[in-house]
C-alpha cells in the first residue's frame, strides 16, 4: 500500500507541475515570430535576414522539437539569406492541429504556412532527423518550389526500402503512449536541456528557452495532446508505396 502511495503521489506531482510549468512558461517565454492562421489554427513562424537573390531557407526540427532548435544556426543563416524556422502544429507555440498526424498533413501545413505568410519560393529545405523526412515528402510534393535540400542526420524515407527494412525500421518508433506519458508527467520539462549560448534576439539564452518551452508540448489540462504532433512517424512514411522523385532539386 505505501508502494501505491507513493507511485500516485509522483504521479500527481508531475500533472501539478507540468500544469504549472507551462503556465509560467507561456508568460516568461514569448513568441518570437508571428502567429499564421492555417487550416482553422494558428501556427508560428519566425523569418530573419533579408534574402540576396536566393532561395529562401526553411528549417524543420527534429522529433518533438520546433524553432528553437534553429536559432543559433538560423541567426548566422540570416546574415546572407532570408531565412525561416516554424513550430509543427502543437509544438511550442503553435496550436494543435487536426487529426490524423500524419507527415503528409505536416508538409500539406507547412505549403500553407508559407503561402498564407507570404514567404515566397524556391526555398532551400533544412530537415534534421524527423523534419528530413518531412522535406523530402515536401520535395516530392511541390518539386517545382524546391531549390535544394540539406539533411542533418535526417531519419530514413522508408518508401525507398524493401518491405522487411520498412517493418524493422517502423519496429523502433517509441510508443505514442510512453510520449504522452513522459510528457503529461513533467519528465520531458525536467529532462530537457540546452547550452546556455545567446539567443540571437536578445532573448533568453537558448538553454534556457528550450527547458521552458518543452513544458508546453503537453499541457496536463489539454484532451489532444500536441505531443502527438510529431508521434505519427511510422504511420505517415510507411503510408506510401512509390519511390520519391525530387526532380531537378540538389542534395
Amino acid at each position: 500500500m505505501v508502494l501505491v502511495g507513493l507511485v500516485l503521489v509522483s504521479v500527481l506531482a508531475g500533472l501539478v507541475y507540468q500544469f504549472v510549468a507551462t503556465r509560467l512558461d507561456y508568460r516568461r517565454y514569448l513568441a518570437p515570430g508571428e502567429m499564421v492562421a492555417v487550416a482553422g489554427h494558428d501556427m508560428q513562424l519566425y523569418c530573419t535576414g533579408a534574402g540576396k537573390g536566393g532561395p529562401t531557407v526553411v528549417m524543420d526540427a527534429g522529433l518533438g522539437g520546433g524553432l528553437l532548435d534553429w536559432q543559433t544556426i538560423q541567426s548566422e543563416v540570416a546574415k546572407f539569406a532570408r531565412v525561416c524556422s516554424y513550430d509543427r502544429s502543437g509544438i511550442a507555440w503553435s496550436e494543435a492541429g487536426p487529426d490524423p498526424r500524419t507527415s503528409p498533413r505536416i508538409v500539406e501545413e507547412l505549403h500553407t504556412l508559407l503561402k498564407n505568410a507570404s514567404v515566397d519560393g524556391p526555398y532551400m529545405l533544412v530537415g534534421h532527423s524527423f523534419g528530413g523526412a518531412n522535406v523530402q515528402l515536401y520535395a516530392a510534393e511541390y518539386p517545382d518550389e524546391v531549390a535544394g535540400m540539406v539533411l542533418v542526420d535526417s531519419a530514413l524515407d522508408l518508401r525507398v526500402l524493401d518491405k522487411d527494412l520498412r517493418d524493422d525500421a517502423a519496429g523502433v518508433a517509441p510508443s505514442p503512449l510512453t510520449i504522452k506519458l513522459v510528457a503529461r508527467l513533467g519528465i520531458a520539462c525536467l529532462a530537457a536541456g540546452g547550452d546556455e549560448s545567446e539567443s540571437g534576439d536578445g532573448g533568453p539564452p537558448q538553454g534556457s528557452r528550450r527547458r521552458g518551452m518543452r513544458s508546453t508540448m503537453a499541457p496536463a489540462t489539454s484532451t489532444r495532446s500536441p505531443m502527438r504532433a510529431p508521434m505519427c512517424k511510422r504511420a505517415s512514411l510507411r503510408r506510401p508505396t512509390q519511390t520519391p522523385r525530387w526532380g531537378t532539386s540538389r542534395l
